[in-house]
């Protein structure tokens, strides 16, 4: 499913490529470098760097919608809470 109207069609669907967007970022990849390093062959054959991230940038609003979609389902109302599950180092012990 395609979300954006293109001349010639992506051989990667622009769902797709949200998909993997979202899933890199829950797996802590944040340069695009790693993510084509890590990819399947399957799927990095099927994009280009330049154009992953052209089209990354254009599909940004459709990635924000599913990553606000099961935090609107835990309502405050419930007492949960979303914590996010990155390590971040507050202090860092000397030692003496």
């Amino acid at each position: 499913m395609n979300f954006m109207n293109q001349i010639r069609i992506p051989r990667l669907s622009d769902m797709k490529l949200v998909a993997v967007d979202l899933t890199s970022g829950y797996m802590g990849i944040d340069s695009k470098h790693q993510l084509f390093r890590v990819l399947p062959r399957a799927i990095s054959d099927k994009m280009e760097r330049s154009v992953y991230n052209r089209r990354k940038r254009k599909l940004f609003y459709f990635g924000e919608q599913l990553r606000k979609c099961p935090a609107g389902k835990v309502s405050a109302d419930k007492g949960y809470v979303i914590v996010d599950g990155m390590p971040l180092e507050v202090c860092k012990l000397s030692t003496q």
